[in-house]
């Protein structure tokens, strides 16, 4: 059961992550101008993207989701960091991402998505996940509670782990 959880987790955050890589957002998303045509947005000058695993603790995503999570380990090369419930009956999940984004780029991926007021810069939701701008990087936060299907406790709790990651740059 514990396998089947982080396969769910595993392919929602995949398929988040082919979702933001198809748009652009993402770390395949720096593109340069070709000869002919108008330039694609530029990539965003280099910023320093921390280990989305130091910025909350395994006892920040309990108190910020009210159910106890562990870590899965650290962020790889796609700056992301997963955390699952450990009990086997549910499927708790959070997965949080931080990538390089221009503003531009980050205005285009938005206008696909849905606006988010109160969280960075700028936010948005997509597929289920919040979708953040602050300054040169974006924070994508998706959470999996176990048979809900309310949207609205889904985006609060994505809302407030967004705010206070966000708190920590």
């Amino acid at each position: 059961m514990i396998t089947s959880r982080r396969l769910l987790l595993g392919s929602a955050t995949a398929g988040i992550a082919a979702t933001l890589a198809l748009t652009g957002c993402g770390p395949a998303a720096t593109a340069t101008g070709t000869g002919s045509g108008p330039a694609a947005p530029k990539a965003a000058a280099a910023t320093t993207i921390p280990d989305p695993c130091t910025l909350l603790t395994k006892d920040d995503i309990t108190t910020l989701t009210g159910t106890k999570m562990e870590a899965d380990g650290k962020a790889g090369a796609n700056h992301q960091c997963d955390w699952n419930e450990p009990d086997p009956a549910t499927a708790y999940g959070v997965s949080l991402q931080i990538l390089p984004i221009t503003k531009e780029r980050f205005q285009q991926d938005a206008a696909i998505g849905h606006p988010v007021t109160g969280v960075g810069d700028s936010a948005y939701t997509l597929a289920g996940s919040l979708i953040a701008l602050h300054g040169t990087v974006t924070l994508r936060v998706l959470y999996l509670p176990a048979l809900t299907t309310d949207n609205t406790l889904v985006m609060n709790v994505e809302k407030k782990i967004a705010t206070a990651v966000l708190a920590k740059f």
